[in-house]
């Protein structure tokens, strides 16, 4: 059971349909995952960039739930309106230091496709 549970992490983490960064208390990203990347269209490497510039903010946003996972140990989940797409997360606090940010972005009307990659 371990060696699935390891296989299904790395898959996970690897996902070309979800986002996924880790961050520090200073809100810096320590790693992301290549769709996380792609998702913000800012380079292949994000790692030293705070979170809140990445998404064109000049601070951090009251409430920000990585701080949330980070200051507390708190697990947080959302769902927010980006104008033509919403946008679905959950954080996860890693250690005292850190907490990852999983998202996914979702279309306002769903094509009732299936999608590989």
């Amino acid at each position: 059971m371990v060696d699935l549970l390891g296989k299904l992490g790395m898959e996970i983490v690897n996902s070309p349909f979800l986002s996924i960064m880790i961050l520090n208390r200073d809100n810096e990203i320590v790693w992301h995952n290549e769709r996380f990347a792609r998702d913000f269209d800012l380079g292949a490497d994000l790692v030293g960039k705070k979170c809140y510039h990445v998404t064109g903010n000049e601070s951090v946003h009251a409430f920000c739930p990585l701080d949330e996972s980070i200051n507390y140990g708190k697990r947080m989940k959302g769902f927010l309106d980006f104008g033509d797409t919403n946008f679905y997360f959950f954080t996860v606090p890693l250690d005292e230091n850190h907490a990852a940010k999983i998202h996914v972005f979702l279309p306002k009307e769903p094509d009732n496709k299936m999608v590989s990659e």
